[in-house]
């Protein structure tokens, strides 16, 4: 496999999107149309350009605004210092983390969900679009993985209390 720490050019990003569309058949409709991608070698994409999309998706979800890399992240990190840990550092922190016990679930602070909801009803199209995508070629029933139904407070109550919303 080949590695690269090139920037991934906004003409590729673009068909991937469109191709995480396409199902199986549309797949090999396209391999058949363009055969150079029979011969096409996977590219290994590096740990920055991992982390650079990582970020792009965690600014976009905080509505524009960044973290301070001195804001706290997990477990007493802060941005800054967990992003600079090696692979190695990385690995022994999250087995600190969770598997010695020294953090539960009830240590995270809890959050306003309704952001989230919000988010993710606003971009389920997408996100079911790139899951199928991820899963087409998988065999059942791995191949019928689907997204989790999330429900508004309010929605709940009103279900609850036979209201439509």
């Amino acid at each position: 496999m080949t590695q690269t720490t090139a920037k991934i050019s906004w003409r590729v990003k673009r068909a991937a999107d469109v191709v995480r569309k396409l199902n199986g058949e549309e797949l090999a409709q396209l391999v058949g149309l363009v055969p150079a991608l029979r011969e096409v070698q996977p590219v290994e994409i590096s740990r920055e350009a991992v982390a650079e999309e990582f970020r792009r998706q965690a600014l976009e979800m905080r509505g524009g605004v960044a973290p301070s890399p001195d804001e706290e992240f997990i477990g007493g990190l802060t941005y800054e210092e967990y992003l600079n840990l090696s692979d190695e550092e990385e690995k022994a922190f999250w087995g600190w983390l969770f598997a010695e016990g020294e953090m539960d679930i009830e240590d995270f602070e809890e959050h306003d969900v309704q952001p989230f909801i919000n988010n993710y009803k606003a971009n389920l199209t997408s996100l079911q679009d790139r899951l199928k995508a991820m899963t087409v070629d998988l065999p059942l029933p791995f191949r019928d993985a689907a997204l989790p139904s999330v429900t508004r407070p309010e929605e709940i109550l009103a279900l609850v209390k036979g209201e439509a919303l």
